[in-house]
């Protein structure tokens, strides 16, 4: 089971300005509500991963433009067209306030299948598309890609992350 993703907001359906934003379409009604804590999912190669959105301007009912962290250009912006949104669970079921603006997984234990447990992850960070898991091991910060390759399961019930990271990742 991957991440809990809720509610489908809609689709980026095209480029707007020249700031890197998007427009996005929704087939129901777009409210702030669903943008409330800052953060949505996008399905990257069959997987939920969590952006933070810098801006967002309700056009209508049903469309918005957004700009999402780490995409500054138009050109920056084309990977994410035909993408779909997602608000995350907690959003989708509540419109109370959350005490934190991050995602779910952050507190989440992460657990190498190889080497047992690394951490806990403390942050999560966009690097231009290239989205990384901050864990703190004891003294030691590790980055960890969040992709389909190295993220096997989310199991929320535990809290837990289990990954399979490639040879020498922790030695660099």
């Amino acid at each position: 089971m991957l991440a809990s993703i809720g509610q489908h907001i809609g689709r980026i359906v095209k480029i707007h300005g020249i700031r890197g934003q998007v427009f996005l379409v929704s087939e129901n009604k777009l409210t702030k509500i669903l943008f409330k804590t800052g953060w949505v999912f996008l399905m990257i190669d069959g997987l939920p991963v969590p952006f933070h959105l810098l801006d967002i301007s309700l056009r209508n009912d049903n469309s918005a433009i957004v700009q999402i962290d780490g995409y500054k250009s138009p050109e920056e912006s084309k990977e994410l067209l035909g993408m779909d949104v997602y608000a995350d669970e907690l959003q989708s079921k509540s419109s109370k306030k959350r005490k934190s603006s991050s995602p779910k997984i952050i507190g989440y234990q992460l657990i190498d299948n190889k080497l047992g447990p690394m951490g806990e992850v403390a942050n999560i960070f966009n690097y231009d598309g290239n989205v990384l898991l901050q864990v703190i091991n004891d003294d030691r910060e590790l980055l960890i890609p969040f992709n389909e390759h190295i993220v096997k399961i989310i199991d929320d019930k535990k809290k837990q992350i289990f990954v399979d990271t490639p040879e020498g990742l922790f030695e660099l």
